[in-house]
């Protein structure tokens, strides 16, 4: 059977997924065809539609208001935000946290790879920051998603790690079995938290990707000799934007 993506704010008027390993792995700078296809047909955006990040575990965000379309990925970014109606956003990960970043009233989006560098520079607020200076975004309207990840049951980092010598992070390390895990998620929970962002409208799908099969994981390629490849997220906002839909999602 095939599996189904996981899907983020249904109620809103965006298109927001993680799609599982069977629909198709992306590589560097390329994707395979049967997941172009997938990701096409499932979200109604044409390939040449697609926005991408180059993806050097750093904390550049890159905002694309207009213009053409770009044909190779964002140089030197790890995350996008955009208004546009005709572009998909798209991020690769196995392990790392896709973050996704909606402004219902704005009606801005922002999509984010977030690794361990990453979530240590705290991208995700470099995002939201992009939001409210380039489209004037408010805090309170912000809806945030956490992607399939290595989750803190599974995460592992050497002792040595810099996590424990950063006193922020001692909440989200714990000692097991000579390692410390380490939970990515909860500190980039916990940032929006402080930023602002209400509890309620902060998800995480709570999916694991080290011990899920379904996803693509760096860690069992690296310790299993699993098939190399990785996983996508796509974000989109939907283009049929009615007025009650508009009504709704500005209270």
């Amino acid at each position: 059977m095939k599996q189904v993506p996981t899907v983020f704010f249904p109620q809103l008027s965006v298109r927001a997924y993680s799609f599982p390993q069977s629909w198709g792995k992306g590589e560097k700078g390329y994707f395979f065809p049967s997941l172009i296809g997938n990701i096409e047909q499932e979200t109604e955006f044409s390939q040449k539609t697609w926005i991408w990040a180059e993806q050097i575990h750093g904390t550049e965000v890159v905002v694309v208001k207009h213009g053409r379309i770009p044909k190779s990925p964002l140089k030197g970014a790890d995350g996008i935000v955009t208004n546009r109606r005709d572009v998909l956003l798209i991020v690769k990960h196995a392990d790392c946290v896709p973050i996704f970043l909606f402004d219902r009233v704005k009606r801005v989006i922002g999509l984010v790879h977030s690794g361990w560098r990453g979530t240590l520079g705290k991208i995700g607020l470099v995002a939201l920051h992009q939001m409210m200076v380039a489209f004037g975004s408010q805090v309170r309207d912000i809806h945030i998603a956490l992607g399939p990840a290595a989750q803190a049951c599974c995460y592992r980092k050497p002792k040595d790690s810099i996590f424990t010598q950063l006193p922020e992070w001692q909440e989200y390390v714990e000692s097991k079995d000579g390692e410390i895990a380490v939970n990515l998620l909860g500190f980039i929970t916990q940032m929006f938290r402080e930023a602002g962002i209400k509890p309620g409208r902060i998800t995480d799908c709570g999916i694991c990707t080290i011990h899920n099969r379904d996803f693509w994981s760096w860690t069992r390629q690296r310790d299993q000799g699993e098939e190399r490849g990785m996983g996508v997220s796509v974000l989109g906002l939907k283009k049929a934007y009615g007025k009650q839909q508009m009504e709704r999602e500005s209270v």
